[in-house]
């Protein structure tokens, strides 16, 4: 009976890590791909209701910023993304500003500025969100981590610190690529 019991623990051990390192994987990428893809459409609807120039720098930096996250995310993973940090940190030092953060603040007009702003930030944070999913050990302390934070209500000050330090590394791994 415990041999059993066994065998089917490891049984249910091995489908959950086939399942995890196989078909959740691609979903979390493809979720993250779909919400970068909507906020990209969403800032070429603005470009198209002439609030900002499809012709301007900035437009085509956030954009190209866009579409090399979307080209490379099925490639984000906390070790690819600390061994980046790591390196940009030895080699010229991690940005303050990457290029995308500069054409968002050149924007003139302050309404589009910040939609435009808040539409960027919602894309990383689906990235941050996806490399946070396709990691097992993330995922576990994450969700008990999070789970606690809700509790003692402080998850938003806690949380805008690490997305935002993600998304400056995000961002300069495909700048540092020149793809």
């Amino acid at each position: 009976m415990i041999a059993a019991g066994a065998l089917i623990a490891i049984l249910l051990l091995v489908a959950l890590t086939v399942v995890f390192y196989g078909p959740w994987q691609e979903l979390c990428t493809d979720f993250a791909r779909q919400v970068v893809f909507e906020k990209r459409d969403a800032i070429f609807d603005m470009a198209r209701a002439n609030r900002i120039a499809f012709d301007s720098e900035e437009y085509r930096t956030i954009r190209s910023a866009l579409e090399k996250s979307i080209r490379f995310a099925h490639e984000l993973t906390w070790l690819k993304l600390v061994i980046m940090y790591v390196a940009l940190k030895r080699i010229r030092g991690l940005p303050r500003k990457t290029g995308p953060q500069q054409a968002i603040e050149k924007i003139r007009d302050t309404a589009v500025r910040k939609e435009v702003q808040k539409l960027f930030n919602e894309a990383y944070v689906a990235l941050f969100v996806m490399t946070a999913l396709k990691s097992a050990i993330f995922l576990v302390f994450g969700i008990a981590l999070g789970l606690i934070l809700c509790v003692i209500g402080v998850t938003g000050s806690i949380v805008r610190k690490p997305v935002r330090w993600l998304s400056r590394v995000i961002e300069a791994e495909p700048e540092s690529l020149r793809v």
